[in-house]
């Protein structure tokens, strides 16, 4: 929930509460201006005190709020908001150097849980702070398959302390994380949109439906290209991911192509050549 004010986050709770949704994500909105940590904690406060989901803070920077840490993560708000009965946990977003992640971890995971995004930093986080146990659905989706759960294995090897057979799955999926930071993570500028189109295309090459983003072709999202759909296919199948099935079938998703629908019938491929 990133709405640019308390009162439509809250609305967005609302819906989401309606809507089936079990957590919510909140970050604070880039187009305010607080001059005070107070202002950003009264900011947060009002949206997570409205609602009984289980909320997940977003350790993403934001340029307003570098004025009380360097890297635009409220440190100290999120320090205070651990405390909250319903603050379960933190996304800590890509790519994120390891001194924050180290200084995040520090003030907040003897309270909340702690999702590094950045699967190198997994092991030496885990190996020091007990609540490492989980990272992001776009992350997930491009190391491991139903067959290969490389990233499930990894975290559950970590919190059991079984670091030896932990490394061995690490350098298993090593060429899956080489890929994101080479394909996916250099597309994610601070104020650009994630690369839509290719985490679609991992989800489907790992196992799932997959289909077209009907993304309008005015967004400034990456352009998923023949070249990357390649490398995403050859990289799977060096780590033992079985990467076949044509491209046509990602386009209109699996289900669909299953029932006879084919890509000469989509009337736009958007962010796809």
């Amino acid at each position: 929930m990133a709405s640019g004010n308390p009162d439509s986050a809250i609305a967005s709770l609302k819906n989401a509460e309606k809507s089936g949704c079990t957590h919510a994500m909140v970050t604070f909105p880039g187009n305010l201006k607080p001059e005070t940590e107070e202002e950003v904690y009264a900011h947060y406060r009002k949206v997570i005190d409205s609602t009984s989901l289980p909320i997940l803070l977003y350790g993403r920077g934001v340029p307003s709020l570098r004025r009380f840490h360097p890297s635009g993560i409220p440190v100290n708000v999120f320090d205070r908001l651990a405390d909250h009965p319903n603050v379960v946990g933190m996304k800590m977003t890509h790519a994120m150097p390891a001194g924050l992640a180290y200084e995040l971890c520090e003030r907040l995971s003897d309270r909340i849980l702690m999702g590094p995004v950045n699967l190198d930093l997994v092991p030496i986080l885990g190996q020091h702070y007990k609540n490492i146990q989980w990272s992001s659905q776009w992350i997930s989706d491009s190391v491991q398959s139903p067959d290969r759960p490389y990233g499930v294995e990894l975290f559950d090897l970590v919190r059991k302390g079984r670091m030896q057979e932990a490394m061995k799955v690490y350098w298993q999926m090593l060429p899956l994380i080489d890929l994101i930071y080479e394909i996916q993570a250099r597309l994610l500028g601070a104020d650009e949109p994630h690369p839509w189109q290719h985490m679609k295309y991992y989800q489907w090459v790992m196992g799932g439906n997959g289909g077209l983003l009907p993304l309008g072709n005015n967004e400034s999202v990456p352009v998923l290209t023949s070249e990357s759909r390649q490398r995403i296919r050859d990289t799977c199948k060096k780590v033992g991911i079985t990467a076949d099935r044509a491209d046509e079938e990602f386009m209109v998703g699996r289900t669909a192509y299953a029932r006879g629908v084919r890509a000469s019938e989509l009337t736009a491929k958007p962010h796809y050549v």
